[in-house]
């Protein structure tokens, strides 16, 4: 069922001289919000109305605040809300809101709406990241009741690979060793082709493979197969499986938004490590991503400290050379700082003891469970 609230903001106009309306949208598909996002600096497919389906195969619901002017959207954000016991709800919205251009008033009639919006549907911890390029709406969110949040939410840093300049470029930015690592795997056999819904069994294989031999998170197969049902009709979705002798080795699932490429879900079986089927596999969805006309990558996702190390011209940690971050960083892409995530506890005394005792409300169960559901895992 789809429920559309309005209310008519003419108190104080925009410079426009045009007042704006504020909707409150439960729509499961959204065209016209996931149109505003496409065509929008700092839109992103965590906000769209297509991601709000996949999360609700694990629990979420999606509800937007939506602030239009004469000429359409202006601005809104997608909180998706999961009720957990005791605690009431918590919500989440991923990289939002999304303004279309800086303006104070804007800003002010959108998260007074999230706020009223929150309170409605009983969320009592809230976190929001904003998307890159609102660094300054970032900035004021403490005037909304929000703060820094100490918990990790969606990626703070990432490598974004420039294909604007051609493959040739790119080849020469990457490190030595990657450069080598491609022609190995290519030379010996390690084959790349576009995956079909029949592999989806055998994607959530070495997912649940790379997870365990990474000790990390199991995310659900249906999170997978909702992402290919809802993303790939529209062409929002590409698979890379990496094959050696008819043996599938490792997959890469991207997803194309605006003008960059999101690598979103990776798996490898642990196989064949010596032909560098991961080295390959990423070159060759950088190669498609090219092709297609995409003007960036993203890697979706490194250590801080290593982008942090980087950034100041530090060496990186030791500790990093036999992880994903390093990986990753062979490819001599740019790293990248996106604002961290920003939380709000509703609730006074609850708002102090988790600002005044955060390192022992951190370890409690509910604590991890909260964090786990926004990050998505079960």
């Amino acid at each position: 069922m789809e429920t559309r609230e309005s209310s008519t903001w003419r108190d104080r106009p925009n410079a426009t001289g045009a007042g704006h309306r504020v909707w409150i949208s439960r729509k499961v598909q959204d065209p016209n919000w996931d149109a505003f996002l496409a065509l929008t600096p700092g839109g992103h497919h965590l906000q769209t109305s297509l991601w709000a389906q996949v999360k609700a195969a694990v629990g979420w619901r999606a509800t937007r605040v939506i602030v239009t002017g004469p000429d359409g959207i202006v601005a809104g954000g997608q909180m998706l809300i999961r009720p957990l016991p005791l605690v009431g709800s918590v919500g989440y919205m991923p990289r939002g809101p999304v303004v279309i251009s800086e303006d104070p008033e804007i800003e002010r009639i959108l998260m007074h709406q999230l706020h009223r919006m929150a309170k409605a549907h009983r969320v009592r911890y809230m976190v929001v990241q904003p998307p890159p390029g609102s660094e300054s709406l970032a900035c004021r969110l403490p005037e909304w009741g929000f703060r820094a949040s100490r918990v990790s939410a969606g990626p703070t840093a990432t490598v974004l690979i420039d294909l604007s300049k051609g493959l040739d470029d790119l080849l020469a930015r990457m490190k030595e060793q990657t450069r080598k690592n491609i022609r190995r795997g290519l030379h010996r056999g390690i084959v790349i082709r576009e995956g079909t819904e029949s592999d989806l069994r055998m994607v959530y294989r070495l997912v649940v493979a790379t997870s365990e031999r990474q000790k990390g998170p199991v995310y659900p197969d249906a999170h997978i197969r909702e992402l290919w049902r809802v993303f790939h009709p529209r062409g929002y979705l590409k698979l890379f499986v990496a094959e050696h002798e008819g043996e599938a080795v490792s997959i890469q699932i991207v997803i194309p938004f605006r003008d960059t490429v999101s690598f979103k879900t990776f798996g490898w079986s642990g196989k064949h490590a010596n032909l560098k089927p991961n080295d390959v596999l990423l070159y060759k969805a950088f190669e498609w991503a090219a092709s297609a006309g995409y003007r960036y990558c993203d890697l979706e996702g490194i250590e801080m400290s290593a982008a942090t190390a980087l950034l100041r011209g530090q060496r990186l940690p030791e500790e990093i050379r036999q992880t994903p971050t390093y990986f990753k960083l062979g490819f001599g892409g740019q790293v990248t700082l996106f604002p961290g995530p920003y939380d709000y506890v509703s609730n006074p005394a609850l708002r102090w003891g988790y600002n005044t005792f955060y390192p022992f409300v951190a370890t409690l169960p509910m604590m991890s469970k909260v964090m786990n559901s926004i990050r998505g895992v079960g």
